[in-house]
């Protein structure tokens, strides 16, 4: 009776520590730019420690991530986006950075 108790927590702890240990989190985002210059900025932007992958697509104008939560957050990633001077979901792009950008690569600008 022992045994079978015993077997089970320790089944059950495996279980609990599987599920908490999957940390690779995916995620798209708007991120707003307009040319090849731009993907390449905003993909080395967005590739932090702990991104595995960021993808931005022009056409869209999504940002495919797949990153390690406990490494990076998307906050932190978009954060940094918006420091090379792109505008996203959540943060405006840096007006500085932005005003550097060829004017083939800039782009109608968020307003709110």
């Amino acid at each position: 009776m022992k045994k079978k108790f015993f077997l089970n927590v320790v089944f059950g702890i495996s279980v609990l520590f599987f599920a908490c240990t999957n940390t690779v989190k995916e995620a798209q985002v708007h991120v707003w730019g307009s040319c090849e210059l731009a993907k390449a900025k905003i993909d080395s932007a967005a590739k932090l420690d702990g991104v595995q992958i960021a993808d931005w697509n022009m056409e869209t104008k999504l940002l495919t991530l797949k990153y390690d939560s406990t490494k990076v957050t998307l906050d932190n990633i978009l954060k940094n986006v918006s420091l090379a001077g792109f505008d996203n979901e959540r943060y405006f792009g840096d007006d500085y950075e932005y005003e550097k950008l060829p004017d083939s690569c800039k782009y109608e600008r968020r307003v709110e």
